[in-house]
């Protein structure tokens, strides 16, 4: 039973397209034509298409095809390209994406601002420790936000896996628990047939196994307050040679975790017993005999052992109302 043709281009379609320069570019007449040299020469087939399409990346010294069997074949054992340094060839001002939902919202990104975007959430990933060979998954909608996060997680490197938000917390835990992610990026929702799907009730939570790559490191000290703020190790010790350190979104990175956790546990923790419960594959709470009271200074001046002084930046806009304090006259 024969179906319904829906498309077919034009001759103009047809000409300009690239496989047409490209079969042109090489002698060739046809698709059939195209088609018949992939198959019987797969090796210099897809060395002229790298080259001629210019592929970002490098290409190495092996071949194209190293091994054609299917299954298993080998594509450019050599080679070493970045999918994203492919998407942001284009000239910046082009438009990259055109987003829309059902609510009428739409975006429209140009390469510029998607290159920006993803930076930044690169930057992010990093400063949570993910680098190449990582897994990040996604747990979300068909949105500019997820294609953002994508190629983020491919510039550093990362294997991207994702599901559909309208998955049951049984299908995703079984997907996701096969490939360990360091990181899960989710949505709180999504919009389907004009209602709003909210998965935060969906009577399920994710939770990262603690280890080395867990984004609070091996341990986190919790004390009560208002804003759900503790401190906790993290697996981006290059952090702190930074400048600046406000990557944890309120709450506070520790440098040197066992020194603390020393410092509160007291003489029956020492650092291989410390040292030994952050490494175990399992949660421990520890709850103080006595509590310890915790202050949190913010400040944007510091003077050093040395008399050296450091100014950093005012990241939480507290300095203008400081300022005005210091300047009323009186007690």
């Amino acid at each position: 039973m024969a179906g319904e043709v829906l498309w077919t281009p034009s001759a103009d379609d047809v000409a300009a397209a690239a496989m047409t320069r490209f079969l042109s570019a090489h002698g060739l007449g046809s698709y059939d034509e195209g088609w018949r040299w992939s198959v019987e020469d797969g090796d210099r087939f897809w060395g002229a298409v790298w080259d001629w399409f210019g592929v970002a990346g490098e290409r190495g010294d092996g071949s194209a095809l190293a091994d054609g069997r299917m299954p298993g074949a080998s594509w450019f054992p050599g080679a070493r390209l970045n999918y994203a340094d492919q998407v942001f060839r284009w000239p910046s001002g082009s438009v990259a994406v055109v987003g829309a939902s059902e609510d009428g919202i739409g975006e429209t990104l140009t390469y510029g601002e998607l290159h920006r975007r993803t930076a930044g959430a690169a930057a992010a990933l990093r400063a949570l420790g993910v680098g190449v060979g990582d897994r990040v998954a996604a747990y979300g909608p068909n949105r500019v936000e997820m294609l953002v996060a994508f190629l983020a997680a491919a510039s550093v490197g990362a294997v991207w896996s994702s599901c559909s938000p309208d998955f049951g917390a049984a299908a995703v835990l079984d997907r996701f628990r096969q490939i360990s992610p360091a990181v899960l990026v989710a949505a709180d929702g999504y919009r389907y047939k004009g209602a709003w799907h909210d998965r935060r009730e969906g009577g399920a939570r994710l939770r990262q196994t603690p280890g080395r790559g867990n984004a609070l490191g091996l341990v986190k000290f919790i004390f009560p307050n208002p804003n759900n703020v503790y401190m906790h190790d993290t697996p981006a010790k290059a952090l702190f040679k930074r400048s600046r350190r406000d990557f944890s979104h309120g709450c506070i990175r520790v440098e040197d975790p066992v020194a603390l956790a020393r410092f509160v546990l007291g003489n029956e923790w020492n650092e291989q017993r410390i040292r030994d419960a952050m490494n175990a594959r399992r949660n421990r709470r520890v709850d103080l005999p006595l509590p310890v009271q915790v202050l949190l200074y913010y400040t944007t001046a510091v003077v050093e052992a040395d008399g050296e002084v450091y100014f950093f930046d005012d990241i939480y806009s507290h300095d203008a109302q400081l300022g005005q304090l210091l300047a009323r006259e009186g007690p």
